[in-house]
C-alpha cells in the first residue's frame, strides 16, 4: 500500500512540473488560466495523498523511522 501511494505522490510531482513547465512557456491567458486550475487541483490531491502515505508509513516502520521519509 505505502508503494502505491508513493507511485502516486511522483505521479503528482511529475505532473505538477509538466504544468509549471507549460506556463512558462505558454502566454495566452486562458492558457495560463486552465494551467492554475490544474495545478491547484494537483496540489489538493496530492496534500489528501501525501496525509494519507504519511499515516500509513507511520503505522508501517513507526514514527521515527516514518519521519526520514515523510517530514
Amino acid at each position: 500500500m505505502l508503494r502505491k501511494y508513493l507511485s502516486e505522490l511522483q505521479a503528482l510531482y511529475a505532473e505538477a512540473i509538466d504544468i509549471l513547465n507549460d506556463l512558462l512557456i505558454g502566454s495566452s491567458a486562458d492558457v495560463v488560466r486552465g494551467l492554475c486550475a490544474r495545478f491547484q487541483i494537483l496540489q489538493d490531491y496530492f496534500a489528501l495523498r501525501y496525509r494519507e502515505a504519511r499515516a500509513h508509513a507511520i503505522s508501517a516502520l513507526g514514527d521515527v523511522e516514518a519521519r526520514f521519509y515523510f517530514p
